[in-house]
């Protein structure tokens, strides 16, 4: 009721199943590119997005995703939902 008094009017029920498995890395990069003027930082965010993940006892390479549970989860989650910043995760 609160937001109803305060004039909102929509409600948007999102499911993220599946969001942090499906992060374009490329897209990504470049939204933080505009947040973070260092190239250190943007080449050890992009490595720790490229390191192999290991499954069933096989490592195979990243191409999408990010890690959950990861140290920087919560900053590319904030820069990718942004509402400026749309067409970041692959269907």
């Amino acid at each position: 009721m609160e937001y109803l008094n305060e004039g909102y009017e929509w409600v948007i029920d999102i499911d993220i199943e599946q969001f942090f498995d499906n992060v374009n890395h490329d897209k990504l990069i470049q939204i933080l590119r505009e947040q973070v003027n260092d190239s250190t930082t943007l080449n050890l965010i992009r490595k720790y997005l490229k390191a192999r993940v290991m499954e069933k006892g096989l490592e195979r390479a990243t191409t999408s995703g990010v890690p959950q549970g990861g140290l920087c989860r919560v900053q590319k989650v904030n820069a990718l939902i942004e509402p400026k910043n749309t067409g970041c995760i692959s269907a």
